[in-house]
């Protein structure tokens, strides 16, 4: 009881100061008008509404610095020291009594804000959805205990720091640990390389300046809430230490002092783990923009050293634990594809994932690892046509661009994150600064079973036959997604997409499914392909500035297609104008559905099938995004701009289609020739 009335006594000083009140009624009225923007007309983004309220968390640590002052100086002012010095236990209760009502008085600031965002959120048409749960906890892990370590800090200050000299020590440290400190102190700590001790020290939205990432929600891992317990506990084992040497002995101190040191070594020892962080903004190294780009212009590819083998898998049997990184054990049966008997095999993994043990039937081997390869050595060697089971266990970090930890998982086919029979890194760059997926696509079809414990709903192509079990067969490789994302069901079409985007309506989802039919319809019929409809999309949000290129927006199998499509708000599945979407889709149905990797070669041709299909189907195309300002050889100029002037002018439809055809045979050569496309032009033209 004596805790909760100085609770009261603090709540009648602190409700006297008008200036308490002007800062709650400036912040509510900035959150509001942060809120309306984000969640009306084209600015629609219920995610950054939060992550996009910087500088208002940069004015609540503020306010709350100072709060922590005023919470001393007022002890000072009044004498009241001396009044809770002659009570029994008056010190402890005193500050007990003004934590709790710290943490009541956050608590309904933040749920009161949490109210009105989920308000408007409801009202706007957002559907009820883990979004939700999410978007509260985000409030109190970056605004809640932010403001609080804010108000301990201020406390302490005060505490140590007698007369106006807190003030400009004050001032100092906000600049520090908000999430507009890299704004406030960018330059001088560039140049003194001090960025990453700003990324630390941050309190607040860890990627301020990022695109809010609507599949993987907010920044809610393990990791955050430890390093806001550390922050605590640190300033409680200060503020205990001072207060013991300043006073006389008080055992529920010295308790919460003990109880406050034993449990920092278990949460420093946590914060040095390995594990997945999600970081994305363009000035950072280890950002989803540039972690892997910075990698792969490093590391450009070289096969010199690594002895390729012709092997497919026909085979995998997968434990996959996901936590902070990614942990698998794969079990895969690997046929020799070669005239000659096999002692080794070379096989292709992402190199964030270390192998741990190999074996090879049942049998320990010795395995080399080589950036995105590894070679796996026989016993006996492995004669043609003959199959062999290697079982491999690793064990790492997965790319930023496909993310595997506690709280989402993006996993495509492509991405070799299981060992791969393609001897190809991951990555390659290209000499205009783009970062291209190799693609990893199965050779053939493959039988999977999966086990999977963990606590995400995973979507995936193959057949749930339990809780943990998951199995069927892939013509191109095992998918896995899970994060802020739900199914919606349209008859025989399934649409995945994230929770905080709108829902489409079924007009939307036959706009698209007519769209996919009629280009399948003209590529299988134009080029000779075997292409059916896919039923279910997974439509996510394309953030990276290295993603820019039409060509790496969609993926396509025959069950399903990986639609990448802009961040912000979309009316419509289509894109405006809607001719774009040949551009996008083409590739995915032509030479990237046949396992041929990018380059200009392959991806003009997409461009150019992408206009002929346009004009040809009455879509308006004005040609914007034909071959122009073209650099490289002359022989690429030349046919380039050959066929530029051509497609733009031509009307035999029949000749066009018969000339895409026969540039389709060279992009799936091996060697692609631009002198053998010019030669092809001067045969149609």
């Amino acid at each position: 009881m004596k805790i909760l009335h100085t609770a009261c006594l603090t709540w009648k000083i602190i409700n006297k100061n008008p200036f308490l009140w002007i800062l709650v009624i400036a912040y509510f009225l900035y959150l509001f008008m942060g809120i309306d923007y984000y969640t009306s007309g084209n600015d629609y983004s219920p995610g950054e509404t939060l992550t996009q309220m910087s500088f208002l968390i940069q004015g609540g640590i503020l306010a709350f610095l100072l709060f922590g002052v005023m919470f001393i100086r007022i002890e000072e002012r009044h004498y009241l020291n001396d009044i809770f010095k002659t009570i029994h236990h008056g010190s402890f209760h005193k500050i007990s009594g003004k934590l709790i009502f710290s943490i009541i008085f956050i608590f309904i600031l933040i749920s009161a804000s949490y109210v009105m965002f989920a308000f408007k959120l409801w009202f706007t048409g957002t559907e009820l959805s883990t979004f939700y749960w999410s978007a509260y906890q985000y409030i109190i892990l970056y605004w809640g205990l932010t403001f609080l370590i804010s108000l301990l800090i201020g406390c302490l200050l005060a505490y140590i720091i007698k007369g106006k000299l807190v003030y400009p020590i004050l001032i100092f440290i906000w600049a520090l640990i908000g999430p507009a400190n890299k704004f406030l102190l960018g330059n001088s700590a560039s140049k003194l390389g001090a960025d990453k001790i700003l990324s630390l020290l941050n309190l607040g939205e860890p990627n301020p300046y990022a695109i809010f990432n609507a599949f993987y929600g907010f920044p809610l891992s393990e990791f955050h809430w430890a390093k806001k317990l550390l922050w605590i506990l640190c300033l409680i084992a200060i503020f205990s230490i001072i207060y013991l040497i300043k006073n006389q002995l008080n055992k529920k101190i010295v308790i919460v002092l003990i109880v406050s040191i034993l449990l920092l070594m278990p949460s420093i020892h946590f914060l040095t783990l390995d594990r997945q962080i999600y970081v994305s903004a363009s000035s950072t190294e280890n950002a989803r923009e540039n972690y892997d780009y910075n990698y792969y212009s490093a590391h450009p590819e070289s096969l010199d050293n690594i002895r390729k083998t012709d092997v497919t898998i026909n085979d995998y049997k997968i434990n996959l634990n996901i936590d902070r990184v990614l942990e698998a054990t794969v079990s895969m049966s690997v046929v020799n594809n070669e005239k000659k008997p096999l002692k080794q095999i070379t096989l292709s993994l992402y190199h964030n994932f270390k192998i741990k043990q190999a074996s090879v039937n049942n049998k320990p081997v010795n395995v080399k690892q080589n950036r995105d390869f590894f070679t796996v050595k026989l016993d006996q060697s492995l004669d043609p046509g003959d199959n062999v089971d290697v079982q491999v266990s690793y064990r790492g970090t997965s790319s930023p661009n496909f993310f595997a930890n506690r709280q989402a998982i993006y996993l495509p086919y492509y991405f070799p994150w299981l060992p791969s029979s393609l001897q190809k890194p991951a990555f390659n760059t290209s000499n205009s600064g783009e970062l291209l997926r190799n693609n990893h696509q199965l050779e053939e079809q493959a039988q999977f079973t999966l086990n999977y414990d963990g606590n995400q709903q995973i979507y995936t192509n193959l057949s749930r036959v339990n809780n943990h079990v998951w199995k069927g067969k892939a013509d191109h490789g095992l998918t896995l997604a899970a994060g802020e994302i739900n199914k919606t069901k349209f008859q025989e079409d399934i649409l995945i997409q994230p929770n905080s985007w709108p829902r489409h309506s079924a007009k939307d989802i036959e706009m698209l499914k007519q769209a996919n039919h009629k280009l399948i319809q003209a590529v299988s019929e134009n080029l000779g392909l075997d292409l059916h409809d896919p039923n279910k999309v997974l439509y996510l949000p394309i953030l990276s500035i290295r993603d820019h290129l039409s060509s790496q927006r969609i993926w396509y199998t025959e069950d399903y297609m990986i639609y990448g499509q802009n961040s912000g708000y979309q009316q419509s599945l289509m894109p405006e104008p809607q001719s774009f979407y040949a551009y996008w889709a083409v590739p995915a149905l032509t030479w990237k559905h046949s396992g041929v990797d990018e380059s200009p070669f392959a991806r003009y041709f997409g461009t150019v099938f992408a206009y002929v299909y346009n004009k040809q189907h009455h879509i308006p195309d004005e040609g914007e995004l034909l071959p122009d300002h073209l650099k490289g050889d002359q022989q690429k100029i030349e046919a380039l701009s050959a066929i530029t002037n051509w497609v733009t002018s031509f009307n035999d439809y029949e000749k066009m289609n018969n000339f895409l055809n026969d540039w389709f045979k060279l992009v799936k050569k091996d060697e692609q020739g631009w002198g053998q496309l010019l030669e092809l032009i001067k045969q149609y033209r």
